[in-house]
C-alpha cells in the first residue's frame, strides 16, 4: 500500500511515486481520450453519421464532441460529492472505471452501415460516460494531492493534475501524427479504432495502483460535513462563481491555442502537420513550466504570481495574434502560440492550490471539479464556436483576441475578491445559507491582498 502522510504539516519527505502516478494518470489519460477523438472525428463522420451533407456529418459528431463538456459538471458535482463523503481513493477508482467503460463502449461500437441508428446512440452514450469521469476526476486528484503533500510544497502538488495533461497531449500528438499518415482505407477500418483503444490498454495498470492507495490523513481526520451536497454547493455558490471565474483566462487561453492552428492552417495555408507540432511543444512547455513555478509558490505569494502572470498575458495577446496572422509561417504560429502557452502555465501553477485552499476538507472535490467545470462549460467549450464566429461577423482574423482579453478582465477582477482562507461549512441547523457572511469574508480576503501587496 502506498502510504498517507501521517503528518502534512512537518513532513518533508517526497512522497512515493507510485502516489504521484496514482493521481496524475487518470487525468492524463482522459485528457488524451478528448483530444484524440476530435482528430478522428472527420474518420468517425461517415461511420456513425451517414448523411447526404458531409457538412452536417461533421457537425454532428462534434455535436458529441460538446456533449461531453455538458456532462461534465454534473460528473463534477456527483463524483466530488462521493469523493467528499467515501474517500479520494473511491473517487479516483471510479472515475478510472467509468473511463475504461465509455472507451470499450466508442472502441466496440460497430458503425451505421451494421445496426443502423444504434451506432450514434452508443456513440453519445460513450461520450457522456467519457466526459462524466473527466468532469469528476480533476477535483478528486487535485484534493488528495494537496492532503498529501507538507504544507510548504502544496501549491506545487496541487498543481500536478494540470502538469499531467501535457503528457496527455504528447502521446495524443504523437497517435495524430501516426494516424494522419495512414491511408484513408486503414484510417476507416481500424486505425481509428486503435486510436481510441490505447486507454484500454493502460487503465487496467491506473486501477491496480489506485486500489493499493492510502486515504489522505488530512480527510481520514476530517469531520464529514453534516448537510447535503445541495446545501454545501448552494452555500457556496459565490465561491464557486468567484473560483470558476479565476479560470476563465485559462480556459480561453487554451482553447484558442486549439483554434488558432486549425484556422492558420485551414485559411492561410499552412501544412496539416504543423498542429501535431505545436501540442508536442505546448505540452512540454506545460510539463516544465507548471511544476517549476508551483514550486517557488507558497500561500503567502500564490495569488501575486497569478496577478502578475495575468498582466503579462493579457498584454501578449495581442502581439502573439498578429505576429501569427500578419505573417502566417509554421515558425510564427510556433512563437506565438508558446508565448501564450508559458505565460498560461505560470498563471495555472499556483491556481489549483488557490481554489482548494478556500473549500474545507468535506467540500474540496466538489468544489474543485464544480469550479473548473464550470469555467470550462463557460467560457472553454463553445470558445472555438465564439473565436470563428467573431471572424465570419468582423472579417478580421484578429478579432478572437477581444474574447480571450475579456476572459482574461473577469479573471483578473475575480482574484480582487477570492477569499484568502477557508469558509466554514453550514451546520445542519441553519435554516438558510447566509450570502451576507460569505460577501463579508470575501472582502476581509479582498483587505488582506491589498495589505499583503497582492
Amino acid at each position: 500500500m502506498y502510504p498517507s502522510r501521517p503528518d502534512t504539516d512537518v513532513s518533508r519527505q517526497p512522497l512515493p511515486v507510485g502516489v504521484l502516478i496514482a493521481a496524475c494518470f487518470g487525468n492524463a489519460l482522459e485528457f488524451y481520450s478528448v483530444t484524440v477523438y476530435a482528430f478522428v472525428a472527420t474518420t468517425l463522420s461517415p461511420l456513425f453519421f451517414p448523411h447526404n451533407n458531409p457538412a452536417v456529418s461533421i457537425l454532428l459528431t462534434f455535436g458529441l464532441f460538446g456533449i461531453s463538456y455538458l456532462v461534465r459538471p454534473i460528473g463534477g458535482i456527483v463524483v466530488g460529492a462521493y469523493g467528499d463523503r467515501k474517500g479520494r481513493r473511491a473517487a479516483l477508482l471510479l472515475t478510472l472505471e467509468i473511463t475504461l467503460v465509455g472507451t470499450a463502449l466508442m472502441v466496440a461500437t460497430p458503425s451505421y452501415a451494421r445496426i443502423g441508428l444504434w451506432a450514434p446512440l452508443l456513440v453519445l452514450m460513450a461520450r457522456i460516460l467519457q466526459g462524466f469521469a473527466l468532469g469528476g476526476e480533476l477535483g478528486s486528484a487535485t484534493a488528495y494531492l494537496m492532503e498529501q503533500g507538507p504544507a510548504h510544497r502544496k501549491p506545487l502538488f496541487a498543481s500536478l493534475q494540470l502538469a499531467s495533461q501535457g503528457l496527455g497531449g504528447i502521446v495524443a500528438a504523437t497517435a495524430g501524427l501516426i494516424f494522419t499518415n495512414l491511408t484513408p482505407e486503414h484510417r476507416a477500418s481500424w486505425g481509428w479504432r486503435l486510436m481510441l483503444a490505447m486507454p484500454l490498454f493502460l487503465a487496467p495498470i491506473g486501477i491496480y495502483i489506485r486500489r493499493h492507495l492510502n486515504e489522505s490523513y488530512e480527510f481520514l481526520n476530517s469531520e464529514r460535513a453534516r448537510v447535503s451536497t445541495a446545501r454545501l454547493i448552494y452555500h457556496y455558490r459565490s465561491m464557486i462563481v468567484l473560483s470558476a471565474a479565476t479560470i476563465a483566462a485559462l480556459t480561453a487561453n487554451i482553447y484558442f491555442r486549439v483554434y488558432l492552428p486549425a484556422f492558420v492552417s485551414s485559411n492561410l495555408g499552412l501544412p496539416a502537420w504543423s498542429p501535431f507540432v505545436l501540442m508536442y511543444i505546448t505540452s512540454v512547455i506545460n510539463m516544465i513550466v507548471v511544476p517549476v513555478v508551483a514550486r517557488i509558490s507558497t500561500p503567502e505569494n500564490s495569488r501575486r504570481i497569478m496577478m502578475g502572470a495575468l498582466v503579462l498575458l493579457t498584454l501578449a495577446v495581442w502581439p502573439a495574434i498578429v505576429m501569427v496572422t500578419r505573417h502566417p509561417t509554421v515558425m510564427h504560429m510556433l512563437v506565438g502560440c508558446s508565448i501564450l502557452t508559458v505565460l498560461g502555465a505560470i498563471y495555472s501553477a499556483p491556481q489549483s492550490y488557490v481554489i482548494a485552499s478556500i473549500f474545507p476538507t468535506q467540500m474540496r472535490s466538489v468544489g474543485v471539479a464544480t469550479s473548473y467545470n464550470v469555467a470550462v462549460l463557460a467560457f472553454g467549450g463553445f470558445a472555438p464556436a465564439i473565436y470563428s464566429g467573431l471572424v465570419q461577423m468582423t472579417g478580421n482574423p484578429r478579432s478572437p483576441a477581444a474574447y480571450l482579453l475579456g476572459a482574461c478582465a473577469v479573471s483578473f477582477v475575480s482574484l480582487f475578491f477570492l477569499p484568502n482562507r477557508t469558509i466554514a461549512p453550514p451546520t445542519r441547523q441553519a435554516a438558510t445559507p447566509l450570502p451576507l457572511a460569505l460577501l463579508q469574508q470575501a472582502h476581509v480576503g479582498r483587505r488582506s491582498m491589498q495589505h499583503s501587496g497582492c
